[in-house]
């Protein structure tokens, strides 16, 4: 072989050695960015666990008259549902219509399954962080599964309930209560 081409080889393999000694270096750093993204985001998910029990302790329902004491937590999804009262996120918090949801069959908790025994003025206890306000009942009425009226928001103080019924899917009850003041 001449001494150009054993150059040449030379060179390319020089070359060939570089560039996978470089993308070696570019994944690892890669990697170890990668790591450190998950350890920022369990310390977040971490933060946010924590910010999620805070919450359960100051954010509850009671109602007396069928022995509930819940904790409420923000969203409507199943996973929420199964153990807890859920807030739509689309309802306030303390001022105007609040709405919860819980199931009343099926779940781990079933919050709202005597939901049908309250009548027009048993009490209910709402309590959100210092905010600790009582509502009477004065509605208890069975709707349509995608009636969402009963959740616009009103100037008066007013907490909905809804819940399922029992073997009838394309309905749930709404128990409608004002504020006591």
């Amino acid at each position: 072989m001449k001494e150009t081409t054993k150059s040449y080889i030379s060179f390319v393999t020089l070359l060939i050695v570089f560039i996978i000694f470089v993308q070696i270096n570019v994944l690892t750093i890669m990697i170890f960015e990668l790591k450190g993204c998950t350890s920022i985001q369990k310390m977040e998910t971490q933060q946010i666990d924590e910010q999620t029990i805070a919450q359960i302790k100051e954010w509850k329902l009671n109602i007396p008259k069928i022995n509930i004491v819940g904790n409420i937590v923000e969203g409507t999804k199943e996973d929420i549902i199964n153990d807890d009262i859920g807030h739509f996120s689309n309802t306030p918090y303390i001022n105007g219509n609040i709405g919860l949801i819980a199931g009343c069959y099926g779940y781990k908790e079933n919050y709202f399954s005597k939901l049908e025994q309250l009548q027009k003025g048993d009490v209910i206890i709402y309590q959100y962080k210092d905010n600790k306000k009582q509502y009477k009942v004065k509605e208890n009425i069975i709707i349509d599964e995608k009636d969402w009226s009963h959740l616009s928001n009103t100037k008066e103080n007013k907490l909905t309930l809804i819940t399922g019924v029992v073997n009838e899917p394309q309905k749930r009850r709404c128990v409608k209560a004002e504020e006591i003041i």
